[in-house]
């Protein structure tokens, strides 16, 4: 009988598990996802890295319009912006209107969306070095 424990390294990371973001990496990055964040008034969840590259998790708000069954209608980067276009659907959309046996009605809620760091630059309008970036990662 062949004996295989030991010979197979069962630590290894699988494919699209997610990581650390080296040091260095993370310092970059932060920068710009915090110049996105002010700028769009989001909050960052998280940063994280996956197959090699880091990724952020951002706070969104999600307008869904409920008659029948729930559509979601937009997706804001904050709750404000939600609040605005939930009552402006409201005010415009025959959906709403009083004549309607059963009108419909605006939920708002918290969903999460994944931005990586060249989105993130040209939300905030920061400064984006893919090589630079690569070469960090790979410290």
């Amino acid at each position: 009988m062949i004996r295989l424990s030991g010979l197979v390294n069962a630590g290894k990371q699988k494919l699209n598990e997610v990581g650390d973001v080296p040091r260095n990496a993370l310092i970059y990055v932060t920068a710009i996802y915090r110049a996105a964040a002010k700028k769009e008034g989001f909050k960052i969840t998280k940063i994280y890295e996956s197959s090699g590259w880091p990724n952020a998790q951002i706070e969104v708000w999600q307008v869904t319009k409920q008659t029948n069954s729930g559509w979601v209608l937009g997706v804001c980067f904050t709750k404000a912006q939600a609040s605005k276009l939930a009552k402006a659907l409201k005010d415009n959309m025959i959906d709403y209107h009083g004549f309607n046996e059963t009108p419909a009605t605006t939920r708002i809620s918290k969903d999460h969306y994944y931005l990586s760091p060249y989105e993130a630059a040209k939300i905030g309008g920061a400064k984006y070095d893919e090589k630079k970036l690569r070469e960090l990662m790979a410290q």
